[in-house]
């Protein structure tokens, strides 16, 4: 066996340990943990950081192993039980099979049991859910209606999550769900619930602000006083919880909950394991909570990959209990589980028939065949010359020019609308006609290079004039979360003009006036150019068309979540700069998030 001291250069040489998870590891072997613990404890913080919530000991060994450090997963078992430093009070959590830092076993616990927990509520009478149903959705179809099948489970389940690509109308089942639960609740209570819609993200607020008025149009069958009560603004979930500034506690907690009948949460693949316990922790037993998320879609940026872990049981099948209710409500005719499964299955729907993508899509199509991991489908897709949504350059010296005079270009459409005096509201969405989407931060294929780059090309043409020191015109992305302004990773803004001449930054707002939020350039958060954006960054947003540059050879490793995301973020066209094995390598790799929520799930049945 090496000694601690090689295999921390070891260790540090493969970029697998950072001087963070270092000092951590000293600090435990301060409080008496051994040499071996003081390792782990480096690789569990280092996984953390990487999106896992935990360590497996499994992993663990492998990864020791293949630097010289042999001990059997018996023999790891056995130093982390008998360690000081571990145990349910102490810094770190070993469940047998896993290692955690405290907190993360905490998060996942609490959150487990509340995802687990049965109805807290009184059912409505399917009679009574029925004649709302036809009315709401129609005659019975043939095969099942999820979108119908999810409104009357919604009437029996305290949580419902509902999953699906873009395009399935998840929105659309939304507004129709609580028109559904508003009008039960006016005749049976004679008082409307109170609801309140959120997502991670200030643009993913806006965009299902925007989707859920779009959609309340849709509502012409249902009373007047059910769709007034269907709110139609969204907040982040920062400013619902109420952010205490420099704390990582919020207002509304376990001990002051949020006083709401029923929350809404989109975009619930991008919530991280921390967030979402403390989001279930703020609200009461009584609650109803609705997930809505793409459950194929990147994780989120820190730990844990809460959606896909709760999906995991989507295939299984409801309870009989569940089947019998939907039956009599005329909602679906369902198969019940033939085994016992996990208390959240009960929860979930999937919504599969895509309203946006059809057969004829080539989107569509290359989506469905990348979330596969079959390549070889892929690629006849972007052979198939029947699909015009949808294109592919091989990676060389002139389609990464291609790919600089394509954003340049496509930039000047909102760069035109904002110096003709259009609306700014226009002028976001003339924005948003089009984006270049990487999968790396740093290096000529990465956002840094192609912003700098871009933003050279606009000044040499013109496009761009500079005011004050600042740039009209420049659009911006905040890269910090900023409580205080109301501003928060991944916030779109552009540098613009007021009808003073004053320099400012203006932002797409659901409440402000005329839809825009105005605010001084000192005041900006941390931020950045965003002519060209990260895959993850454009998570919550949809742009008419998307180019997706890839680095050549599968460089930046990437993965199947990350193209299926970049092509699932344009409308109608998609195209992509890649070499083959690159787009290969993606279809093959698929990013696992070790976490231990979905074995907790399983137990809880």
């Amino acid at each position: 066996m090496i000694d601690v001291a090689s295999l921390q250069q070891l260790l540090q040489e493969r970029d697998k340990l950072r001087p963070l998870d270092w000092h951590f590891a000293r600090f435990l072997s301060e409080l008496g943990a051994s040499e071996s613990v003081k390792i782990a404890a480096a690789l569990a913080s280092r996984a953390l950081s990487r999106g896992d919530s935990c360590l497996p000991i499994a992993v663990l060994q492998e990864q020791l192993a293949s630097l010289g450090w042999e001990l059997s997963l018996d023999a790891w078992a056995k130093v982390l039980r008998e360690s000081a430093v571990i145990g349910e009070d102490k810094p770190l959590v070993f469940d047998g099979e896993r290692l955690y830092l405290n907190r993360y076993w905490q998060f996942e616990r609490q959150l487990a049991s509340r995802l687990s927990c049965g109805p807290q509520l009184k059912p409505p009478a399917p009679s009574k859910v029925k004649p709302i149903l036809n009315r709401l959705f129609g005659a019975v179809k043939a095969q099942t209606d999820w979108q119908r099948a999810a409104a009357a489970l919604a009437c029996q389940r305290q949580l419902l999550v509902i999953s699906g690509g873009p395009g399935t109308g998840k929105t659309t089942t939304v507004a129709r769900l609580l028109a559904l639960l508003q009008e039960l609740a006016l005749k049976e209570q004679g008082a409307c619930l109170q609801i309140a819609l959120v997502a991670p993200t200030g643009k993913a607020a806006a965009r299902l602000s925007e989707s859920m008025v779009n959609a309340c149009y849709s509502l012409t069958d249902s009373p007047e006083a059910v769709v007034e009560s269907i709110p139609r603004q969204a907040s982040t979930i920062h400013r619902l919880l109420g952010v205490i500034p420099g704390r990582h506690h919020f207002i509304h907690h376990a001990q002051n909950p949020l006083l709401v009948d029923l929350l809404v949460v989109d975009e619930a693949s991008m919530i991280d394991l921390s967030l979402m316990t403390h989001l279930f922790a703020a609200i009461s037993s009584s609650t109803r909570v609705i997930l809505l998320g793409d459950r194929d879609q990147l994780a989120s940026v820190e730990a844990g990959s809460v959606l896909a872990d709760i999906c995991e049981f989507i295939e299984a099948g409801p309870s009989g209990k569940v089947c019998d209710y939907l039956h009599r409500c005329g909602a679906a005719d369902l198969e019940p589980a033939l085994e016992p499964v996990p208390a959240v299955a009960d929860n979930l729907v999937m919504l599969r028939h895509s309203y946006r993508f059809d057969e004829r899509s080539g989107i569509g199509q290359l989506a469905r065949a990348v979330n596969r991991g079959d390549s070889p489908r892929a690629l006849q897709c972007f052979d198939d010359k029947s699909f015009s949504d949808i294109d592919w350059r091989d990676l060389s010296e002139a389609s990464y020019r291609y790919v600089l005079e394509k954003t340049v270009s496509a930039c000047q459409h909102y760069l035109t609308a904002l110096q003709q005096g259009q609306p700014l509201k226009e002028v976001f969405q003339a924005f948003t006609q089009f984006q270049l989407l990487v999968a790396l931060r740093q290096g000529d294929f990465g956002v840094e290079g192609l912003n700098a780059r871009i933003q050279q090309q606009l000044y040499q043409r013109g496009a761009l004039t500079a005011a004050k020191g600042w740039c009209v015109g420049l659009p911006v992305m905040v890269q910090s979360n900023d409580h205080a302004q109301q501003l928060y990773n991944g916030d779109i803004g552009i540098f613009v003009q007021d009808s003073h001449g004053t320099l400012m930054v203006a932002f797409e707002s659901a409440t402000a006036d005329a839809g825009i939020r105005w605010l001084l350039p000192s005041r900006l958060p941390e931020h950045e150019s965003v002519f060209a954006m990260t895959v993850h960054k454009s998570q919550g947003s949809e742009f008419n068309e998307v180019l997706l540059l890839l680095p050549h050879q599968g460089g930046g490793n990437p993965t199947r979540e990350l193209l299926y995301t970049g092509i699932t973020r344009a409308k109608t066209h998609f195209s992509l700069i890649a070499d083959e094995t690159s787009l290969r390598r993606a279809c093959q790799n698929r990013t696992r998030r070790r976490s231990g929520l979905a074995a907790r799930l399983r137990s809880l049945t």
